[in-house]
């Protein structure tokens, strides 16, 4: 019997606990967590699930499995690693004061209907491809494979 490999999430991300692939049916499974925050255990007993709670560092949950079936018992414990959520910002130029220092720095006087906003897309297009390049907007892309455009 096995309680599944340990797991590295993301608070907030939707957690599997899973015990089906090893535990024959006419086993009683009953899962219980024994380090980290409390969370909240769903239904059903051989496959619960649970939402990673929010974090501010790396934080370890630590549950064990116990398969009983008649006299015999057997535990085996897993490990979920709760990583806090990437936070990533990107401020856009909006052709303020900053555009038109740039456009002087390079040698360029401003005229007179120069707003700098020309400048300012440029930089924020420079920011997108340092992100990712060759790609228009930034992305976060989370170990489990989800991806968020920004």
């Amino acid at each position: 019997m096995t309680s599944g490999d340990d797991q590295v999430v993301y608070a907030g991300d939707k957690v599997w606990l899973d015990a089906t692939k090893s535990a024959p049916s006419a086993v009683m499974l009953e899962w219980s967590q024994t380090a980290g925050p409390n969370v909240l255990l769903s239904a059903p007993a051989e496959a619960p699930t649970f939402t990673a709670p929010g974090v501010a560092e790396e934080t370890m949950l630590e549950f064990s499995l116990t398969a009983s079936a008649g006299m015999h018992t057997d535990t085996d414990s897993t490990r979920v690693t709760v990583l806090p959520v990437p936070v990533v910002v990107v401020v856009p130029d909006a052709g303020g004061p900053s555009s038109r220092r740039a456009g002087r720095a390079a040698g360029r006087a401003p005229r007179e209907t120069d707003t700098g906003q020309g400048a300012g897309k440029q930089e924020n297009l420079k920011l997108r491809q340092r992100l990712i390049p060759g790609s228009g907007a930034p992305t976060v892309t989370y170990p489990n494979g989800a991806a968020v455009s920004l």
